[in-house]
């Protein structure tokens, strides 16, 4: 059984890991409506009492809500389909597919804009109107780019991965520790705030002050609380 401080709990502060890789704190307030911008919104209440660490997508209508992403499911995307089990036979024709894309480069291929059919507005309109948390959108942009067979596997990975993070609708939820605020506060808010004040360094300073539970010590904090709170 799952004990409380692993469960999302009404009022808490949380920190969401967008598909950009970007981060976001969010207090869960119970019958609410949480708004991620762009990647649109769900109800506080799809994330009570669920498990930290999770990853999750934003479904559309009719099934508003979230939906729990599997790790095989979060592996696939971001290798391309690339982590799906293979037969033997499957394998080794993969094998000698490899060695003859060895050969080829992106020595020759010139990354042309007009090489993506779909225009602005019909993207724009795709993201009205699509399903599937953002994936149909992902897919239609592979489909309609006209030199996609001229990348490399490698090349390929990295155009997908860069339009899922763009366009997927999926966040991962995080417990908000002391580690990540620092971060946080270092990646996103005014570092100076905090001295310039890094994770490590701030552990170091509690090693060699032999902070620990149960005692009591006399802090000077010029870093908005940081401190006090490790």
């Amino acid at each position: 059984m799952a004990s409380p401080h692993d469960l999302i709990l009404p009022h808490t502060h949380i920190l969401l890991r967008l598909p950009s890789g970007a981060p976001r704190i969010l207090v869960i307030t119970p019958d609410t409506t949480i708004s991620l911008g762009k990647f649109g919104s769900f109800p506080a209440n799809a994330l009570l009492y669920r498990p930290y660490n999770l990853t999750f997508d934003i479904l559309d209508a009719p099934q508003s809500g979230l939906r729990v992403v599997s790790a095989a499911e979060i592996t696939r995307d971001v290798l391309g389909g690339a982590g799906e089990e293979e037969t033997e036979a499957e394998a080794g024709e993969h094998y000698r597919e490899e060695k003859e894309e060895a050969m080829r480069n992106n020595r020759e291929t010139v990354d042309d804009p007009a090489a993506q059919k779909m225009s602005w507005e019909e993207i724009e309109e795709a993201k009205k109107v699509g399903s599937g948390s953002g994936r149909d959108l992902v897919q239609k942009l592979l489909s309609s780019h006209t030199a996609l067979h001229q990348k490399t596997p490698f090349s390929l990975q990295k155009y997908t991965l860069r339009k899922t993070k763009k366009f997927l609708r999926r966040f991962t939820v995080l417990p908000l520790t002391v580690s990540a605020l620092n971060n946080y506060l270092l990646e996103v808010k005014e570092p100076q705030k905090i001295l310039d004040l890094r994770d490590e360094t701030l552990g170091l300073m509690l090693s060699l002050g032999n902070v620990h539970y149960g005692g009591r010590w006399l802090v000077i904090d010029e870093t908005g609380g940081l401190l006090v709170a490790a």
